[in-house]
Order: structure tokens, then C-alpha cells, then sequence
């Protein structure tokens, strides 16, 4: 269940910025610790992963979930349109860390991940676009839309006839 896997994909999205540091990207399950705000001076670049829907599809026979969320990559501080040379570079760094983890490797024994994916669709990376997190004025994001496909086993999801 996504309690098993939620944070094998934050990790997907702590890769090297083009700043020199390392995408910051908050565990949900193991620290418990999602922030409320964020600043703009301390906390970017941060990527903020959300649970949005579970497509449940189970049988006697058959378990089979797919989740869907999104990330939303807080990048630059403000909406100046001078960050755009950073900003197009993000979009490319987002498909990278995501291709090379198409399973979620390194879930726990007994997890079976069919797939991990950005959606397909027109707005499976949309940006840059004006967010706000918090009380933080708007800033330039991306928001990636993923899904996860999990086959469950029986002491997952006991399903009785």
C-alpha cells in the first residue's frame, strides 16, 4: 500500500539542481514532518509530493491499485521572468529522475511496483506556473502528475468471497 512505497518516490525527486545542491524533497511516511510553508530563502528549490486518488480494482483473483498524485517543484523564489534560463532546464532533470525509476527500486521485499510514471497527458509537466505554498508570495513550480500501478498481495488487501 502507499504506505510502503510514498517515500522510495520522494527520494525519486532528490537529484542534483543545476544551483549545485541537491533537490530537497520531504519524507511523508518516516519523519512525519510535511511543511506547512515554506520559505523561498531557506527551503528552495523543494519538491512537495501529494497523494491526490486511489483507483481501487480488486477481486478474488485480482488486486490491483493505481494511485495518482502530484509534485509540485517549487524552483525560484519570486516571479521573475530572469530565472527562465534556470527554469527550462527542470522540466528535462524531472523526466531523467523519473525514467530511471520506473519501479520505485528500493521499496521493500514483498512490494510489487508494476509502474511509476509521469502521465501522458498534455499537463504531465506543467510549467513554469505561479504557486504558492504557504503564506510565501506566488513563485515559479512545475507540477509533475504521477501515477503508480501496485499489484497487492492477500495479507495487503484480504479479500473474502
Amino acid at each position: 500500500m502507499i504506505e510502503d512505497w510514498i517515500d522510495t518516490l520522494v527520494d525519486v525527486w532528490k537529484f542534483a539542481t543545476p544551483e549545485g545542491g541537491t533537490m530537497k524533497s520531504p519524507y511523508i511516511v518516516k519523519d512525519k514532518k510535511f511543511p506547512a510553508s515554506i520559505s523561498p530563502a531557506n527551503d528552495f528549490p523543494i519538491a512537495l509530493t501529494i497523494p491526490a486518488m486511489v483507483q481501487p480494482k480488486y477481486s478474488k483473483g485480482s488486486k490491483h491499485i493505481t494511485w495518482y498524485g502530484t509534485t509540485e517543484f517549487h524552483i525560484a523564489p519570486d516571479l521573475s521572468r530572469a530565472h527562465l534560463p534556470r527554469l527550462i532546464l527542470y522540466p528535462s532533470l524531472i523526466l531523467r529522475a523519473a525514467a530511471a525509476r520506473v519501479q520505485l527500486s528500493g521499496v521493500p521485499d514483498g512490494i510489487d511496483i508494476g509502474s511509476f510514471y509521469i502521465t501522458d497527458d498534455r499537463d504531465g509537466i506543467a510549467g513554469p506556473v505561479a504557486l504558492q505554498w504557504g503564506d510565501e508570495s506566488p513563485h515559479w513550480c512545475f507540477v509533475v502528475k504521477w501515477i503508480v500501478e501496485e499489484s497487492l498481495n492477500g495479507t495487503q488487501l484480504p479479500v473474502s468471497a
